[in-house]
């Protein structure tokens, strides 16, 4: 077992005490249960990283010390699975360059591979072309890869777009457009034929890159789909002084932003010969599991998943790589009083139905622990009467988001009565559609969620979301409101009665009673690179009206870029039946443009 030397908690014996003794030792653990989630010795609790281990052991601790029974039969507390494969260069990576008898071999620091195509290792061998910023926008007037062929060559593009110092650029000048992502750039090689491509540095609006500490063979990669490379500016610099004798890189890129005009050409009798070594991997995360035995057969779940994003999501470009992200609030919060319920319901009133409390791993990946768990639960379905699931409770302004209220037709006069009694101001969605674990329950088990969270804020997935931005007593006020409805729903003579909201569309709203829009689009949640894959258009909604498709990655909403469907879930938050979007959209290379309308959503249909 996992020692946990600076955490000096829990006897293996409770001596009899007060309520008011109990409560006060369950809010001192609950602190430190946080501390010690979101400390730094944790590194953010990446999925990949060895750290989850030690988390998913310390869960399991205290489940055993609280007296909870292993939850996941025969394996125990834990049910382990597998994460999607992962990709890590190998040591023999490659790129040289010839020219005639002019041959350039790679220094240390000149490449970093960053991702791979459909094949994770080879050879390959092909003519250099420049195609400038590697950007198609004909509706601007700006095609870099006009008059060029890159039919299987290597094709060498700048990062970012022309003018982009320029308010009045026909680009959005200091506002970048979806042209300037990496994965747009991949995209639209690959559209041309290009065999690999090479990202270069925008030396002219922004200071030099380098190459990171992390080694090549412990970064991740992502499948770009075709084998990509950074470079460094030393590298561009001194390869363009070889190749074009009369002009710099330099004077390149400030040719092409004048106009903008593209600038591209065949760079002589250049030859790439590039060899990738690509390792594709598996790796086993746990769900931890704790079982509170009731007098019936039946089960509420309570569930918050203790992943978080690590040095931050790898492969995704961002000026926070490499940081430990402790994720005090997503979601050690939730994990800790995940913990806080397990004593308070272990040394409480004796509960009727049986209680499971699960900590989910593989959250931040695309709800890959909840997905597993529905798929293979030690538990008979039709036992489990509702989930109830808390993500990010640890910020709250003095409300309480609520989502799902309506999944059950008991819910609302339960929180109702809570409410008059909590010093929080509960804020109520009737649909469960925020992205997080309690999802997977109601789309494929058809039972009643309820989706504790205390919403987004500037830190959300950014290094500084640290234990001291967390604020206790409201967070434990929270808590009081999980623990009464527990109590609350265990003392009704028949189990919830569930109603079906799955077919409906609505994104997560704070007040039950302001219209809600409808976009019709349903997120592949498994997606963690920029911008929103679609997995699923309704047909006649405002997502259809625009053009997009199953497959399409939504990267541009109302005018915001999008990162993650959570950006695209607090636009939605916010808007109203009716108003015009902007929708931005990438299919294998090509952007689609488009602007619609927001639709009435009817919130029983």
């Amino acid at each position: 077992m996992v020692r946990f030397g600076r955490l000096c908690v829990l006897g293996a014996v409770f001596l009899a005490a007060s309520p008011s003794v109990l409560a006060q030792g369950a809010r001192k653990e609950f602190a430190e249960h946080l501390s010690f989630l979101a400390s730094d010795e944790m590194r953010g609790r990446g999925n990949y990283q060895p750290e989850i281990d030690i988390a998913a052991e310390y869960i399991a601790d205290i489940f055993r010390r609280y007296g909870l029974e292993p939850g996941a039969g025969e394996e125990g507390y834990f049910q382990a699975f597998d994460l999607p494969v992962i990709a890590r260069a190998g040591r023999r990576n490659s790129l040289s360059l010839r020219h005639r008898r002019l041959r350039i071999k790679q220094a240390e620091g000149d490449f970093k591979l960053i991702g791979y195509g459909e094949k994770a290792s080879g050879r390959l061998e092909g003519e250099l072309v420049f195609a400038g910023y590697g950007i198609s926008a004909p509706e601007l007037g700006y095609d870099d890869y006009r008059n060029i062929d890159t039919l299987g060559k290597i094709v060498l593009v700048m990062e970012h777009e022309p003018q982009e110092n320029l308010h009045s650029s026909r680009f959005r000048g200091l506002d970048p457009t979806p042209y300037s992502s990496l994965r747009y750039k991949v995209a639209n090689a690959r559209q041309h034929g290009a065999a690999a491509v090479l990202i270069m540095p925008d030396s002219l609006h922004h200071p030099s890159w380098l190459a990171e500490d992390i080694a090549d063979e412990h970064t991740q990669l992502e499948r770009l789909g075709l084998p990509t490379f950074r470079v460094s500016e030393a590298w561009a610099k001194r390869f363009f002084s070889l190749s074009l004798s009369a002009t710099n890189l330099s004077q390149l890129q400030q040719y092409i932003d004048i106009g903008p005009r593209p600038f591209s050409l065949p760079l002589g009798e250049w030859k790439a010969e590039i060899e990738i070594d690509v390792h594709e991997t598996t790796q086993p995360v746990r769900n931890v599991l704790g079982l509170l035995p009731g007098s019936s057969d039946e089960v509420l779940i309570i569930g918050a998943h203790y992943d978080h994003v690590g040095l931050g999501h790898e492969g995704l470009q961002s000026p926070f790589q490499g940081e430990i992200h402790n994720g005090a609030d997503d979601n050690a919060s939730g994990t800790a009083g995940l913990l806080y319920l397990a004593r308070r319901l272990s040394q409480g009133p004796p509960l009727q139905r049986s209680v499971l409390l699960i900590a989910f791993a593989g959250e931040e990946l695309g709800l890959l622990g909840s997905r597993h768990f529905v798929q293979a639960s030690p538990l008979d379905p039709s036992q489990v009467i509702a989930m109830f699931n808390m993500d990010m409770i640890g910020r709250s302004p003095g409300d309480l988001l609520l989502a799902g209220v309506g999944t059950a037709q008991e819910f609302q006069g339960l929180l109702s009565a809570i409410q008059m009694e909590s010093p929080l101001f509960f804020k109520y969605a009737q649909t469960p559609q925020a992205p997080s674990d309690h999802l997977p329950f109601s789309s494929s088990w058809g039972i009643p969620v309820l989706y504790f969270s205390t919403g987004l804020h500037d830190q959300y997935h950014r290094p500084d979301d640290d234990v001291e931005r967390i604020d206790v007593p409201r967070t434990l006020q929270i808590l009081q409101v999980v623990e009464s409805m527990v109590r609350r729903l265990d003392l009704l003579e028949e189990r919830p009665r569930f109603v079906d909201l799955r077919g409906f569309p609505e994104f997560f709203r704070p007040y039950a009673d302001t219209p809600r829009p409808l976009f019709g689009m349903m997120p592949d949640l498994n997606w963690i690179s920029n911008g929103v894959r679609l997995e699923g258009v309704t047909e006649q909604t405002p997502a259809h009206e625009a053009g997009l498709r199953q497959g399409d990655i939504l990267i541009g909403f109302d005018g915001a870029y999008l990162q993650s469907f959570s950006d695209f879930a607090l636009i939605m938050s916010e808007k109203s039946p009716g108003e015009m979007v902007d929708v931005l959209a990438l299919r294998q290379g090509t952007l689609i443009r488009s602007r619609v309308r927001l639709a009435a959503a009817e919130l029983w249909q």
